[in-house]
């Protein structure tokens, strides 16, 4: 039996250009072969597996992933840093394809890195000596600067002060990093092509959206705290969007600022040149 050929069916085209739907659009089993087993799922939430890193997917929004699944990067294998120096730093673990990774790629040492996806900021750390292990353990890592400086995660900036820096560093949550760039790319797949894409634009009802999360949040912005319930103060009050998308509006891509601190997020610099903004500045100046 043959199936007939729905794409040339006059009355299902004419609804769905009536529905709006101009493109067909396309299935992409492209990641289905490339699927994490059980078995894989449960060793990178835990101690983390040995992948050649070749096999290392960037993502288009830096962030790293290996087969369906968005990773993170570290090294496991640390030599004796106890006994050879008393006070050696833990190595970072990576979020994005930052600088140093770039850099550690050229001197060949690229190999020297796991993948994992574990969120309560421990990782599996070997101690080496004499090329056996001494000791394995499970460490909390900080998350690298550069990566952070790459997404702009958290208004990052290489130029801001050592202590703003530090105190976004050890604010970094990677249960909240995966909320905002998902672990799973079978969801976020395929790719948006130019003429499926949404909109970056702000959806109808997005007054009532901003309107509702100010209020969830008791019109306090949700860095510095300063409270702007006051009618006459409201308007100083905005609703972030975490990666840059006007159009994702869940919980997890959405926070409270004041112009202030919103101001101080990647690519919104702009507002410090607004009347609001110094109105602010003169009114709430700390």
């Amino acid at each position: 039996m043959k199936l007939p050929d729905f794409t040339n069916h006059s009355g299902l085209n004419a609804l769905r250009e009536k529905m709006g739907a101009h493109s067909l659009g396309e299935f992409n089993p492209l990641l289905e072969y490339r699927q994490l087993t059980m078995a894989e799922i449960e060793q990178l939430a835990g101690q983390g597996i040995d992948v050649d890193l070749e096999k290392i997917t960037i993502l288009p929004d830096g962030t790293l992933a290996y087969k369906d699944s968005r990773i993170l990067l570290y090294i496991r294998d640390v030599y004796d840093y106890h006994r050879q120096r008393r006070h050696q730093e833990l190595p970072k673990f990576h979020v994005a394809h930052c600088r140093t990774l770039e850099q550690m790629k050229q001197n060949n040492r690229f190999a020297r890195y796991v993948v994992a996806t574990r969120e309560d900021g421990l990782f599996s750390i070997n101690r080496m000596n004499n090329n056996r292990i001494i000791k394995s353990d499970l460490l909390g890592l900080k998350v690298c600067q550069n990566c952070l400086d790459y997404l702009t995660f958290d208004g990052f900036a290489s130029d801001l002060s050592k202590d703003k820096r530090i105190n976004i560093v050890n604010q970094f949550s990677i249960k909240r990093f995966f909320e905002i760039f998902p672990k799973s790319l079978i969801y976020n797949k395929p790719e948006f092509r130019d003429d499926i894409a949404p909109l970056n634009a702000y959806p109808s009802n997005w007054d009532s959206i901003s309107r509702q999360a100010k209020a969830r949040n008791n019109w306090t912005c949700s860095k510095c705290t300063i409270i702007l319930s006051k009618t006459q103060y409201r308007h100083y009050l905005h609703v972030h969007h975490k990666n840059g998308q006007k159009w994702d509006i869940r919980d997890a891509n959405l926070i409270v600022l004041c112009i202030r601190c919103h101001a101080e997020e990647g690519l919104h610099s702009h507002l410090k040149n607004t009347p609001d903004y110094k109105k602010f500045i003169q009114q709430f100046s700390i």
